[in-house]
Parts: C-alpha cells; structure tokens; sequence
C-alpha cells in the first residue's frame, strides 16, 4: 500500500549503517519496542522493521537466532516509535 511504502522509506532513511562491531557469520538477537497507535498490526510491523534494518546492512537476517519483542500503544502516529536493539 501507499502508506506502507511511505514507511519503509521513512524508516529507512532513520537506520544507522552498519556497527563496525557486527560480524555477519555470527549468530545475532533483535529486541524491539514500538509505540504504536491502536489497532496495528504489530506481527507485520515486527517483521517489516527487521527486514528492513538487515536491507540497509546489506546483509541477511538469517543469523537472528533470538530476540524479543514489546509495544505500547500511542495517541498518534508523530509519537509512534521503534527502538531496536541488535547485540551479538
């Protein structure tokens, strides 16, 4: 959809690149929090946020190997959020 696209433009343009630290032949966990306005499909979005964070990397996400996942509900989409936090 055009919203969706919209997103994955905006979200793009957030990612940092790359840490130095990162060693792409090892195993990796995600956690994720999102602010989120009520209903949303936080599953979907889940997925999109870690799909979209390795396509920047220019690496897979084949090596997620655990993670966690949170969401809270927001009034609005300007306080809407996504902290992600990837560690080895």
């Amino acid at each position: 959809t055009a919203e969706y696209n919209e997103w994955i433009e905006t979200f793009q343009s957030y990612v940092p690149g790359r840490p130095r630290w990162f060693d792409k032949t090892k195993p990796c966990h995600v956690d994720i929090k999102f602010g989120h306005t009520a209903p949303y499909d936080t599953e979907n979005l889940m997925k999109s946020s870690i799909d979209t964070l390795f396509k920047v990397w220019r690496t897979t996400d084949n090596g997620v190997r655990s993670g966690s996942f949170s969401s809270e509900i927001v009034r609005s989409k300007r306080q809407g959020y996504i902290q992600i936090d990837v560690y080895q």
